[in-house]
């Protein structure tokens, strides 16, 4: 703030992303797999912030950021893979959150039975094989790093991406079929799918019952920090339904 020199009396407040349930009130953190924390206030993230916060689960608020870019009233689902996979579902020009606060948990859907362990200590979930990680691990511990290897003709990065695109592809067939409307591939590795997301389209298709293409399938707009945009969005569009 002090380096951009931002009048204060213009900061309409600071939005957190967090990688975890936040409860109806937007006060309380309920569980957090990623952070291992349970039942904790929001406020401890936010202490030492002199703003007003608004808190949001990260998946969502990647999702709020692509819907601004989106000139559509349709459904959508945003699939965020990131160091953790979870997702957004939009429904009415609005995020759907359940029963519950825990809608678009897509990282813990069931990919292969008794599969990989999964941070979360179950085995065979969706994050434990499209989770960036994955793929982070051949790229010399950088996700940017990885697919310049791909690019570079690396045999081995090569392998590990046909083979994440094999669940990938799965993963996003099963919620086109529970969802029947357009998939959004974001997160850490959404941002590098530009040059494979007509792959991801071919293998889709191929175990997809009723499309005839993969076109429902789309690239992120936001390709780094979607989830810090939508947060900060988040607090705009409250703070404009106040005028």
């Amino acid at each position: 703030i002090e380096r951009h020199a931002i009048p204060t009396d213009r900061l309409i407040g600071v939005g957190l992303s967090i990688p975890g349930i936040i409860d109806a009130s937007g006060l309380m953190v309920t569980d957090s797999h990623a952070l291992r924390l349970q039942q904790v206030p929001c406020a401890r993230f936010s202490t030492g912030i002199p703003y007003p916060c608004i808190f949001m689960n990260d998946a969502n608020s990647a999702c709020l950021a692509e819907l601004s870019a989106i000139e559509s009233d349709k459904p959508i689902v945003y699939l965020s893979l990131s160091n953790s996979v979870g997702g957004g579902i939009i429904w009415n020009n609005r995020l759907y959150y359940g029963d519950n606060q825990r809608s678009g948990e897509f990282g813990h859907m069931i990919l292969i039975p008794d599969g990989k362990m999964c941070y979360c200590g179950k085995k065979g979930h969706v994050d434990a094989y499209c989770s960036a990680l994955e793929l982070v691990e051949y790229g010399q511990g950088s996700l940017e790093r990885f697919f310049a290897l791909v690019r570079a003709g690396d045999e081995t990065c090569r392998q590990v991406l046909d083979r994440y695109l094999d669940h990938l592809a799965i993963a996003v067939n099963n919620i086109r079929m529970a969802f029947d409307c357009q998939v959004i591939v974001g997160g850490y590795v959404g941002g590098f799918m530009t040059d494979y997301i007509d792959l991801l389209r071919q293998k889709t298709k191929a175990i997809n019952l009723y499309d005839d293409d993969g076109s429902y399938i789309r690239n992120c707009t936001f390709r780094y920090e979607a989830s810090a945009v939508g947060a900060a969005m988040h607090h705009i569009n409250t703070y404009i339904a106040t005028i």
